[in-house]
Parts: C-alpha cells; structure tokens; sequence
C-alpha cells in the first residue's frame, strides 16, 4: 500500500490517501519516494492532477478524471517517473 498526500478544493484541506498497487509497482514508488520525491493529488471537482516531484525542475505529472480510472493514472505516473529518474540513473 503506497500513500500520498491529497489536497481538496476549495480550500486546499490536506487528506492522507492510500491505494494498493502490483508489487512491482509498488517496489517502484519505493524507489522514488527513497530518492526524496513526494507524491500529490489534487481532487478539483472530480478532475485530478497526480504529481511526483522532488524539485522545481524534476517532476511528472498526471491528469485525468476522478473515479475508477485512478490507480490507472497512479500506476502510469510512477511508472513515468521511476523511468526518467529512477531507470536513467541506473
């Protein structure tokens, strides 16, 4: 189970959300989040925009509709992400 931080519109409440992955998946927001990245959602009236970032310059984002289509979009943003930052550097 991976964890992000969710900020709620209109006024940018911060929420502690969890969702389970593949292991494989999983092993890869590890990987992420142990080089400093930080995962976020933000829940704009029923839009979402995923981030992994660790500074200015080094994110990815995602964005997409809120409902079922989620883990899809968490999946496909730490696969992104470990693939430009994680696999390069290997």
């Amino acid at each position: 189970m991976i964890e992000f931080t969710q900020f709620l519109f209109p006024d940018g409440r911060k929420k502690v959300v969890s969702i389970e992955l593949d292991i494989p998946i999983e092993d890869k927001f590890y990987d992420l989040t142990e080089s400093g990245f930080r995962f976020e959602i933000e829940n704009n009236r029923g839009e979402i925009w995923a981030t992994c970032i660790r500074q200015d310059h080094e994110h990815v984002d995602v964005l997409g509709k809120n409902g079922e289509h989620v883990p899809v979009l968490i999946q496909k943003l730490i696969c992104n992400s470990w693939e430009k930052y994680i696999w390069k550097e290997m």
